[in-house]
Parts: structure tokens; sequence; C-alpha cells
């Protein structure tokens, strides 16, 4: 999944839902034309959030939020950079796109992380 582009080395920069599919139980991107090849975290960091923000749109209901968010970040096993950036003030603008209680519960999920 998305832990083992990043671990190649790649980053995507868009990472809404309909741009993964699933193709004879393989993952395939799709839309990758703002991926680039880079080990930075801060990029990283933006995948999930990008990640994150539509999951919050397509999962309303905060306990199957939280249990999908936890699964995902549980397989991901961000490291602690990561998480750094993911609250770095530089992406105060991606996240005022989220639902206020999305963002309290992905906080609360990532200082498991931290």
């Amino acid at each position: 999944g998305l832990r083992d582009i990043h671990e190649s080395g790649y980053v995507l920069g868009d990472t809404k839902l309909s741009n993964f599919v699933v193709v004879r139980n393989r993952l395939g991107i799709i839309d990758a034309e703002q991926s680039l090849k880079s080990n930075n975290p801060y990029y990283k960091a933006w995948d999930l959030l990008v990640l994150f923000l539509f999951l919050s749109y397509k999962i309303v209901n905060l306990n199957n939020f939280s249990d999908a968010v936890r699964k995902f970040l549980n397989e991901y096993n961000p490291d602690k950079s990561i998480v750094r950036e993911i609250f770095n003030i530089k992406n105060i603008n991606l996240m005022s796109f989220y639902p206020p209680t999305h963002l309290y519960v992905l906080k609360n999920l990532m200082t498991n992380f931290y």
C-alpha cells in the first residue's frame, strides 16, 4: 500500500480515495501525475493528511472513522518524523477542510505514534 510506496522513495501528492483501485487483489494507483521521488517526511505526511481528509467525508460516523484510521495507522506505522510533519503549521490550510470532530479523532490517534 501507501507505506510500500513511501518506503520505495516516492510520494503521491494526491491520495484521494478515487486514485486507488484494486485489480485482482492488488492495489493500483491512477492519476499519479503529482507523484515525485522523495523521502521527505513532510510529503509523506501530506499524503496521509489528504487520504484521511477524503476518508473523513466518506466515513462520517466518528467511531467508524476512528476504527478505519486506527487500522490503517497500525499497518502503516508512521515514524515520529512523519507524525510531527502532519501537525506542521504548513498544513493548516489542508486541515481547515477537515470536519473538526474528525480532526480531533485524528490528533488523538496520532499521539500513539509520537
